[in-house]
C-alpha cells in the first residue's frame, strides 16, 4: 500500500496529526514502515512487522507539498467484498472538531459499488418495448435495473456503428430474438475500422456512476469465407480496464465443437455455422464491479474483404451487489442465479453455481440438488470453468462428486426446463459438503444472491408458450459429391423442409451464409414460398416472412465454387418467428453439407474382383504370407518399407516422340505428367462419380 498524503492547499507545515489504516480481515503486516523525508512519527505497536492493525498517533508533516508512507501486507484469506481504508485526522485530545474534520481514502482503488441485493437487464424485451424510433437511434435510456439496499439502479444502452450504411436494416435491429438482443452489420470493413461497440453505463437513481459485477452471455461468433469475429468485452470501474472471464457454453461437447476460440476477454470465430447455437455461445464472467460495459465487434478480413452479413446476440446482463455472505466454518461458499429468471416454457434457463472459495488453497466439493416438481435439467448440459469432472444429471437430480475448487472463482453451469408447461415459480437450491472440511452446519446450502441474512434460493420463473408439435425439418443436398480443383464447377443446392403439423406454418425466415469457396450465382426470385427476399448476393441469403406448407417442399439455387479451396460446405437455418421470445428454441439447423476436391472410383458390385500375380518386394520375407494375391485388381504390386518408386526424370519437351500413356516426372514443372496422344498433362485431383 501507498498513503499519500498533499498538503500544497494548507501551504505550511502540520503537527499533531493522527493516521489510522483500518485493513480488512485477513490481512497481516509483513513489512516495515516507511515514511518519505517530508514526514516523521512513530508507529504504534513498533515494530509494526506481523500485526493487523497500526497507527501514527504524532505525525508532523514537515515541509509542503505530496508525502507517502509506504508498507505491504500478506493476504491470508480471501474476502471480495473487503474494505480497506486509511484515516488522516488532528489529535481529538487537542482539537474538538478533530474527527468531524477527519479525512478519509480508500486504500482499495474502486469506483462505488451498490449493496446488498442485484439487478437485471432485460435488455431484448427492453429493445422490443423501444419499438422503431429506439431501434433507429440505437439508444435505451434510463432502463430500471434493480433496486437494491443500497438504492434504485439503472442502465443506459447506445450501440454506434462506423458509418450510416454498416447496420443492415436499422429499423428492424437491435430486435428480441428468443433469449438474445441480435444486432446486425453488412460491410466488408476491416478490423478496428469496422468496429461496432455497444456500451451499457450503470447508474444509481442521481445518474451518477454506480458499479456491479455483470454476467451475461454473447453468441454469434463464427468465420464466414475465412473472415473471422472478433469480439472483446471490456469493463471499466472509473478509467480502470477490468478484463471479464470468457468461457465458452459447450455443455459436454469438446472443444473442437466451438465455434469460436476465447484468449482472455477476446473471441474468435473460426468455423461458420450454428451462430446463435451453444456451440458459438461464450459465458462472459466479471469479478469485479464496473460501472460501464463496452462490447466491440469486428471482423478479421486480412484473406478476403467480401461483404457478409452478419449478427451478433447479446445476452441479458446480471448485475450483482456486493452480498456479504452470511460466513461459514470453511470459508467457501456457492452463490446461485439464473441468466434470466423470467422465461417462456419454450426455453431452457441456465442456472450459474458462482463456487467461491475464500481460501488460498484447492477445497474439494460435494455438490447436490433436487429440482422442485415440474422442473428438470436439461441432460448432458453441465459445464464447469475447471477441470474435467462432470456431474451426473438424472431427471430433477443433480450430483456432483469431488469438485476441485481453485482458490476465488469458479463456475458451474446447469440447465433447466419447465416440465409442466405451465405457468409458474420455482425455488432452486444447493446442498454441499467439503471432504476435508469442518461442515459445521452439514450440509451448507448455496444462498441466491440477494444480500439478505441467512440462504435464500434462486427463483426461476416460467409462463406457459406454445410449441410447434412436431418440429419441422430442414436439409440440405446437392446434385455432386466431388468436384475438379480450379474448374469452377457450379452446384446445385436443393434445400428440403419437412412440415408434418398438419397445417401451413408462417413466419419463417431461411438465412444462409455461403461456406469458404462458394459464391451464390442463380436460382432464387420473387417471393419463395410467399416470402420476402431481404438479402441476395454472392455470399448470403436472407428470406422472411416465408410460409411452409404441410408435407414436403423443396427450394433450389445454383452456387459456383470460385476458390481453390480442398472442401466446400454449405448449412441453412430455419428460424420460426425471428422476434418471439421463442426465436431460438423453435429454430432448426440443417446438416452441414460438405462437398469435397478428393477423387474416387466406384468399386465393383458384380463379378469377381481379380488377383494379383505379380509383385515386387524389398523384403528377404514378406510379413504377409498372402501377398500379392490379396492385392486385387493390380497387374504389378511393389512394396517396401525404405525404399520409394522412381520413374523417369526428365522434362516433357526433352521427350521427341511420345508415345500415348507416357508416364513421367517433369522436373521443370515438379509434377507427374501424362502423355494423352496429343498433349502432356500434370496428373491432377479430378472428381470422378
Amino acid at each position: 500500500y501507498t498513503i499519500k498524503i498533499d498538503n500544497t492547499n494548507v501551504g505550511t507545515t502540520m503537527s499533531n496529526l493522527v493516521l489510522q489504516p483500518l485493513l480488512s480481515l485477513g490481512q497481516t503486516i509483513n513489512s516495515s514502515l516507511t515514511l518519505s523525508s517530508g514526514l516523521s512519527g512513530t508507529s504504534v505497536p513498533s515494530p509494526i512487522n506481523g500485526g493487523t492493525t497500526f497507527m501514527i498517533p504524532n505525525l508532523k508533516i514537515n515541509s509542503v507539498g505530496v508525502h507517502t508512507i509506504t508498507f505491504s501486507t500478506q493476504v491470508n484469506q480471501i474476502n471480495e467484498s473487503a474494505k480497506s481504508t486509511v484515516e488522516l485526522y488532528l489529535d481529538p485530545s487537542t482539537n474538538e472538531c478533530a474527527l468531524s474534520a477527519k479525512v478519509i481514502a480508500k486504500l482499495n482503488a474502486s469506483c462505488a459499488v451498490c449493496e446488498g441485493g442485484s439487478g437485471f437487464l432485460n435488455m431484448k424485451k427492453a429493445w422490443y418495448n423501444a419499438g422503431a424510433s429506439g431501434r433507429s437511434s440505437n439508444t435505451l435510456s434510463n432502463i430500471s435495473v434493480g433496486n437494491p439496499l443500497s438504492g434504485p439502479i439503472k442502465t443506459d444502452v447506445t450501440i454506434t456503428y462506423p458509418n450510416s450504411t454498416t447496420e443492415w436494416l436499422p429499423t428492424f435491429f437491435p430486435r428480441m430474438f428468443g433469449k438474445f438482443t441480435e444486432i446486425s452489420r453488412y460491410d466488408n470493413l476491416h478490423s478496428t475500422a469496422g468496429t461496432v461497440k455497444c456500451v451499457i453505463n450503470i447508474k444509481d437513481s442521481s445518474n451518477n456512476p454506480i458499479s456491479a459485477i455483470p454476467s451475461f452471455q454473447i453468441a454469434g461468433m463464427t468465420n464466414i469465407w475465412n473472415q473471422k469475429d472478433i469480439v472483446k468485452v471490456t469493463g471499466y470501474c472509473g478509467v480502470k480496464e477490468v478484463k471479464p472471464k470468457l468461457y465458452a457454453d459447450n455443455g459436454f461437447l469438446p472443444a473442437i465443437y466451438n465455434r469460436q476460440v476465447n484468449s482472455g476477454n477476446i473471441s474468435t470465430g473460426v468455423y461458420p455455422f450454428f451462430d446463435f447455437y451453444t456451440y458459438a455461445t461464450n459465458n462472459v464472467e466479471f469479478e469485479k464491479p464496473v460501472d460501464r460495459i463496452e462490447i466491440e465487434w469486428m471482423v478479421d478480413r486480412s484473406t478476403y474483404k467480401f461483404k457478409t452479413l452478419g449478427f451478433l446476440y447479446l445476452g441479458d446482463i446480471n448485475f450483482g451487489c456486493n452480498n456479504i455472505p452470511d460466513p461459514n466454518a470453511d470459508n467457501v461458499y456457492l452463490n446461485t442465479s439464473f441468466n434470466n429468471d423470467s422465461l417462456p416454457t419454450c426455453d431452457n434457463g441456465q442456472l450459474k453455481i458462482n463456487v467461491k472459495n475464500w481460501n488460498c488453497s484447492t477445497k474439494q466439493i460435494d455438490i447436490s440438488s433436487v429440482l422442485p416438481s415440474g422442473l428438470s435439467f436439461v441432460p448432458n448440459s453441465f459445464m464447469a470453468s475447471v477441470g474435467s469432472d462432470t456431474a451426473i444429471l438424472s431427471n430433477s437430480n443433480f450430483t456432483f462428486n469431488n469438485f476441485k475448487a481453485p482458490s476465488g472463482n469458479s463456475y458451474i453451469y446447469v440447465k433447466v426446463k419447465s416440465t409442466a408447461n405451465t405457468s409458474a415459480s420455482y425455488d432452486t437450491k444447493f446442498n454441499y459438503t467439503l471432504d476435508t472440511g469442518t461442515n459445521s452446519p452439514s450440509p451448507y446450502t448455496s444462498d441466491g444472491n440477494s444480500g439478505l441474512s441467512g440462504w435464500q434460493p434462486s427463483r426461476i420463473n416460467y409462463k406457459s408458450s406454445s410449441t410447434i408439435n412436431p418440429s419441422p425439418s430442414v436439409s440440405i443436398s446437392a446434385n455432386k459429391k466431388c468436384y475438379d480443383l480450379g474448374a469452377m464447377d457450379t452446384i446445385t443446392y436443393t434445400i428440403t423442409f419437412v412440415n408434418n403439423t398438419g397445417s401451413t406454418i408462417s413466419n419463417v425466415t431461411l438465412t444462409n451464409s455461403m461456406g469458404e469457396g462458394l459464391i451464390y450465382v442463380r436460382g432464387l426470385s420473387g417471393s419463395p414460398f410467399g416470402g420476402t427476399i431481404d438479402m441476395l448476393d454472392s455470399l448470403n441469403i436472407y428470406i422472411s416472412n416465408m410460409s411452409i406448407p404441410n408435407g414436403t417442399s423443396t427450394l433450389s439455387y445454383q452456387a459456383v465454387i470460385a476458390s481453390n479451396v480442398l472442401k466446400v460446405q454449405n448449412s441453412v437455418t430455419m428460424i420460426i418467428d425471428p422476434s418471439s421470445e421463442c426465436a431460438i428454441s423453435s429454430s432448426v439447423q440443417s446438416n452441414v453439407l460438405s462437398i469435397d476436391t478428393a477423387f474416387y472410383y466406384k468399386g465393383l458390385t458384380t463379378g469377381t474382383p481379380k488377383k494379383s500375380n505379380v509383385g515386387i518386394t524389398s523384403f528377404d520375407k514378406h510379413s504377409n504370407p498372402g501377398w500379392p494375391m490379396n492385392i486385387e485388381n493390380a497387374w504389378l504390386a511393389i512394396d517396401g518399407k525404405t525404399k520409394g518408386f522412381v520413374i523417369t526424370r526428365t522434362t516433357s519437351s526433352s521427350i521427341s516422340t511420345p508415345v500415348e500413356g507416357m508416364l513421367i516426372y517433369d522436373t521443370a514443372d515438379k509434377c507427374f505428367k501424362l502423355y494423352n496422344g496429343t498433349l502432356w498433362k500434370c496428373i491432377q485431383r479430378q472428381c470422378s462419380e
